[in-house]
Parts: structure tokens; sequence; C-alpha cells
């Protein structure tokens, strides 16, 4: 948080080092408000709170003993009242503390005098009149410390907290203000300050718990659920409950939407019974009594000869179409390994009379091969068509297999890829996320079908006979590269995900990723997050390695890369992944990537920066922006695209720092403020000052002719310049 004469030191992983002071304005005088005090008392029984009464903030008494307010935006899902405020008091947060209730825009709702308080820890006062809030409203709590030394934990919000009803958002949220107690605006690191209302909801009833939960394994390392819908309400304002929460061995592991009734939980050991239960939640966060138990085992690793994606157990389609309409039906698959395809097999319902004929089709719509055709048959269950002749495919490699309902009623589960595919080494058909789109069909005859209605398992499968004998082995992991750009630039910041999957049944123990810089590219990596596994860590020099201890069956994690090149040309990046176990599929343990880079970027233009009117910082382009320091404009003054300026009325100057070494050649800036200047400030070189022309567009040319790395931007009137245009020189 700034404070008067705030002095602050910046370091970036380039090196450089440069030193910022800027002084925060003086706050007018508010006008009081009759308050209404009360003792302090515990959160009771049935209200709610964002941050509880056993979380603990990062610091409990910040090095500042300036006077100023502190308080938190938030909102409910459900109406209700706030009986009280609540903050978080460390050593030093002396004198008398008063609580605020606002509305977003500023309105004082009601205000309380804590009495009583402890030396430390959370401290409540209630109001003598509870204060009714609407749902889905914003509205801002705060607190007046006289005596400064707050609670603070930076980046608190740097995402959203949501304890249902109650939400907090992210990135704007923590808000402060210095001097007299008033309606805090300002922001700081997302910084949390540790302030909090005691809220009870209008509904205190709880929604019914969901029945008829039935889990049946769909693999050795999965098993899928379904459930009849928690229900919340009675009469005709009865309906779903807002969310479903589902439990394994009594921890949660999933919350879904209060729609979704179905779920696939993967990762799982072979051989394994599990038990799960659900619960419904409702919009006021009260929750539903445990389901039943159900209690479900994971299929047994074992080798396959030939290989199927559904046997027996795992293949029950939940309805039949009633549509009578002639579809071709199918699934996208892959397999580990090369082998061949014998037969299509699919679930027949009791009124799909056919006759029926398979197909294999490559994922671009070339069709492979036909199998025979069925005359009309009676019965259900699953089906096989045979090929002539075996068709081979290739390991890792896209497929489509289908067949032809000719009077449509085919099985269905509606929704089966949304979030999950199916996983039965060495073939694995990939959920919508990763297909994109799966269970696919073509409606009024026979074609390649394309469309993924509802995501919907149609069941369809096939015969593989792979060409290594003995199955799948125990670990198969999985590398790849994706480049979403699809181009970089000489000196400038590029973005890319690395993913690692263990495809195969076991555990994989001692997971390494390394990433050699491509050869011929000057350039190094900038950042990299670890694993977000239990001991995940990642490191770079001339290669990026990253390790994690385990990883699932199952399972994957993403690397998401920041590296900076410093030439042209197109170059290779070869990701490797590796583990203590021998990989059964060796083939996909590397992954080469082309990162075409192109000339640098001389022109910086902040109509292409993502965002419009927020706040902004870190890598764009072949620049670093200080962190809390700017914010991006939409279209403003003599500017007809996006400018930049400081973030925050209170800033006088931000610096940023560029990639490499670089003159800078010219800046445009705007202004409607007569006698307005600008002020250029690079290291060791003398201070530039530019008078501005107001209600026109200034070109700045600095008279440097040496390079500059790290430079700071004053203007006289703090956030009321933006700025665009940044020229750089040319990089080599």
């Amino acid at each position: 948080m700034l404070r008067h004469a705030s002095r602050w030191v910046t370091t970036f992983v380039l090196g450089f080092t440069w030193i910022q002071t800027g002084c925060a304005p003086a706050e007018p005088p508010t006008q009081e408000t009759p308050e209404a005090t009360s003792a302090a008392q515990p959160l009771l029984a049935g209200e709610r709170s964002l941050l509880g009464t056993t979380a603990l903030p990062a610091v409990a008494a910040a090095d500042d003993s300036g006077a100023v307010e502190l308080g938190v935006r938030f909102r409910s899902d459900a109406p209700g009242r706030i009986m009280g405020l609540r903050f978080y008091k460390g050593a030093g947060n002396t004198g008398t503390h008063t609580g605020n209730l606002w509305t977003a825009s500023g309105s004082l709702l009601a205000t309380v005098t804590f009495q009583s308080e402890t030396a430390s820890g959370w401290q409540e006062a209630r109001f003598a009149s509870p204060v009714t809030i609407a749902a889905d409203t914003n509205y801002v709590v705060s607190y007046y410390a006289p005596a400064g030394h707050y609670a603070v934990t930076g980046n608190g919000f740097a995402s959203a907290l949501d304890a249902p009803p109650l939400h907090a958002e992210a990135t704007t949220n923590g808000l402060y203000r210095y001097g007299t107690s008033g309606f805090p605006t300002s922001t700081f690191n997302a910084s949390n300050y540790w302030v909090d209302v005691a809220f009870q909801p209008n509904d205190t009833t709880a929604p019914r718990a969901p029945t008829n939960v039935a889990g049946t394994p769909s693999s050795s390392t999965a098993i899928d659920l379904t459930w009849y819908a928690s229900v919340d309400g009675s009469g005709e304002t009865q309906g779903n409950a807002r969310a479903h929460l589902v439990y394994r061995n009594s921890q949660l592991i999933a919350e879904l939407p209060g729609t979704t009734v179905r779920y696939r939980d993967t990762g799982l050991t072979p051989s394994t019974a599990y038990n799960y239960t659900v619960r419904g939640r409702d919009a006021a966060g009260n929750l539903s009594a445990d389901s039943a138990v159900v209690t479900a085992t994971t299929l047994a690793n074992m080798a396959c000869n030939p290989c199927s994606l559904w046997n027996s157990v795992t293949g029950d389609p939940q309805y039949e179409n009633a549509d009578a309409t002639p579809t071709e039906v199918g699934v996208k698959f892959r397999t580990d390994v090369a082998g061949t395809v014998t037969k299509v097999r699919y679930y027949k319902g009791s009124t799909d009379t056919g006759p029926h004929v398979g197909h294999l089709w490559s994922a671009t719509g070339t069709l492979l091969a036909t199998t025979e055709t069925t005359p009309a048959e009676t019965g259900f269950g699953w089906r096989e068509l045979a090929f002539t002749t075996p068709v081979s495919l290739t390991a890792n490699t896209t497929y489509v297999v289908s067949y032809f309902a000719t009077g449509g009623r085919y099985a269905i589960t509606p929704y089966y890829f949304s979030t999950a595919g199916v996983d039965m080494p060495p073939l694995h058909a990939p959920s919508t996320l990763e297909a994109p789109g799966n269970g696919v069909r073509n409606l009024n005859g026979s074609a390649f079908p394309t469309e993924a209605w509802l995501n919907t398992n149609f069941w369809v499968d096939v015969t593989f006979v792979p060409s290594e004998p003995g199955g799948p082995s125990t670990v198969d992991l999985s590398v790849q590269q994706s480049f979403p750009d699809g181009t970089g630039a000489n000196g400038d910041v590029l973005f890319y995900d690395i993913t690692v999957t263990n495809q195969g049944p076991a555990t994989a123990t001692n997971v390494v990723l390394d990433v050699p810089i491509p050869s011929g590219l000057s350039y190094f990596f900038y950042s990299a997050n670890a694993p977000p596994v239990n001991g995940g860590h990642c490191g770079f020099f001339s290669d990026l390695q990253c390790g994690a201890p385990t990883l699932a069956p199952g399972a994957s994690f993403t690397i998401h890369v920041q590296a900076i090149p410093f030439s042209a040309g197109t170059f290779t990046s070869q990701a490797t992944i590796s583990s203590s176990q021998t990989d059964f599929v060796p083939g996909n343990n590397t992954h080469a990537l082309s990162i075409p880079v192109g000339p640098s970027t001389n022109l910086v233009t902040f109509d292409t920066f993502p965002g419009q009117d927020e706040t902004f910082d870190g890598p764009h382009g072949p620049l670093h922006f200080g962190t809390n320091r700017w914010y991006i404009a939409s279209p403003w003054g003599g500017f007809d695209t996006k400018s930049v300026s400081f973030n925050g009325g209170g800033l006088t100057q931000a610096g940023l720092s560029i990639f490499g070494q670089r003159r800078i050649l010219g800046l445009d800036a705007f202004t409607w403020d007569t006698g307005a200047t600008v002020t250029l400030s690079c290291l060791d070189l003398p201070s530039l000052t530019f008078p501005l022309t107001a209600g026109q567009v200034t070109h700045l040319v600095p008279s440097w002719t040496t390079q500059c790395t790290v430079f700071t931007v004053a203007t006289s009137n703090g956030w009321d310049t933006n700025f665009d245009n940044l020229e750089l020189s040319p990089r080599p």
C-alpha cells in the first residue's frame, strides 16, 4: 500500500533496480455519522463470513503507523442481513476502531464502534439494528485504524475469495484510504486487509440431499458417478440446488453446478474401492445432508488383446434416443501403440432395429474402411460389425469410428464427454475440452459425423489388436507444447505452455521435464511456474528443468513459460519428459515446437494489449511494466485507440523496463490540462522535461544517444496524461 512519501525499491529478473517515490494526496474531511455501539459478540450459529474464524493473515501488524480506513468489496448470492463487522487485530493496532458498511458507490449504510477488544485476533462489533442487503449486489465493509499497524496479506485477492454465499472479487479488491475515516477506494497489490462481516441469510433451510447416487468404474483409473439432483425450496418455488459437492472418502473433490448430475473421477488406483457421497448447497450457502454412501471399485490393471474402450460393466447407456431420423453416430479415439482394428462395436437399443453398418475414418473425414452390413435385428446390448480386412492404426493418431443407424433410436448418454474422456490404455477417447468436441453424429444420412451434440456418448467402440504383445505397462508419460500466438518477435516476451500427462495406469515417480534453449537462438527463460503438485519445482539456466516427485495415473500438469528471444529466425523447442519407470510408449516422451521469431517490435501501440479500463503490469511485448503502476484505458482525448496512464490519481510517475539494449526514440502524450509537463528519466542519463499542449497529442523526442533499459515516466498532473506510440530503436 502506498503511504505519504512512500519509497519502494523493485528488482526484476533482468537485474535492473530502480527507486520510485510518490506522495498520496491529502484526504478531505468526512461528515460524521451517528454510531450504534454494542459489545463484541462471537459469530453466531447460522451466520456466514468471508474469512472464517481460523484463517490467519501473512502479516498480523504492518509496519505502518498511519491512520487508515481498510476494507473489502463483497457480495452475497442470497439476500440477508449484515449483523456486524469483523477485523483481525495485531500488535500496535490501538485506539478506537469504528466499522462502516457502505454501498458500492460510497453511501454509508451503518457504522458501529468496537468495544471490549482483545489484544489481538478477530474483533467483532454488532449493529444495534442489522442491515438488510440484496442478492448479487456489491457492498463495501471497512474499519478505521487510527494507529495503523493493520493486518495484511499481499496478493490476498490475486484470485477471488469464495465462501458461498459470500464472494470477494479478485485483483481490484482490498481497499484503503489514508487520513480521516471515509469510503476506501484505493488498492495496492491485491492486498487482503482482513476485514469481514457477520452475515445472516434470510433462507436458513437446507436443501434436500441428492438421491440415487450410483458409481460405476469406467476404467482402471476412473469411476463414473450419477445422482438425482438436490432439491431446494418447496411447492411451486422448488428447483435444483445452486451447487452439487462431490466427496471421495469424505474429502471434497468437485464442486459442480446444480444442473450437473454426473461426474467422472479420474487419476485413481486400479483395483481399489472408493466411497462417495454428494451434497447440495443452495444460494444462501445452506448445505444438505450427505447422500447415501456409494462404493465403487476401479477395474484391475490388466493387459488386453484385443482391447476396447468399454466392456459389459462400463458400457451401460443412460437412454435410447426417441428420434427415428437416420443418423451416423460415432466417437473420436486414439491408441498409444500401433495395431489393427478388426471390428466396430456398438450398443443397440431395443427399438433400434437396423440394419446397421460400421465405418472407420481419419480425423479429417477420409473413409478408411467399411464393415459388413447387418440385417434387421431385435433385442438390445453390445453388437459387433467385422471388417473384411483388419485396418492398421498409427500410434497417437486420432480416428473416428461410427455406425449408421438407419432407423435412428440409437443409445445415448448426454454430456458424457463434457469434462472428461475415457482412458483404457492403450485406447483413449478424449473429452470435448481436449478434442475439441467428442461424441459426434451426422443427421439425415450416412456420412462423416462432425456434430458434437451435447457432448453425447453414442456408445460406439472398436475391437483393437495391439502390435506389441502383452498390452500396456505401468507408465506412459507424454509431453505437448503449444504456442497460441504462433509467432514471436526479436526482444518480445513469448508465452507458451508445456503439458505433461501420465496416460498409464500407474504412478510415475521422479518426473523430470527438460527443455534446452533452442539451437541457434539467443534466448533466455524469463519465468516458468512450478508443477502444481507437492514438491513441484522449476529452474532455468541453459535449460529449463521442471520436476514433480509423483504423477498419478491420468494426471497432468501444465508449465506456463515466458521466454525472450534476442535474435530472429525459426527455431525448434524440444521438450523431453522422463521418470524412474520404463515408459511403455517412449515415442510420446518428446515433442518439438516450431517457434518463428520475426524482427523486433519498434513501435509499441497499446491497442493490441489485452484488457481495457483496468490495471495491468508484467511483461508485454518488449516491455515489463511495474506492478500496480499502470492503467490501460479505452480511447480517450486525442487517442482514438487504447492508451496507458498511471494507475490512480495519487501516482505522479511509473517505471518500466525494456528487454535488451534499445534507445527510446519517441513517445506520444495527451492531456486536457494547460501547463502540464512530462519528465523522462533513465538511470544515469539526464532527465528530460517536455511541455504538453492541452487538447493535442504531443510527440516527445528524447535527445538521449545511448541505450536505456529501465526508465521512468513522470507527469506534473498525475494520471490525467495518457501515452501511446512508444518508439524504440531496432534490435540487431
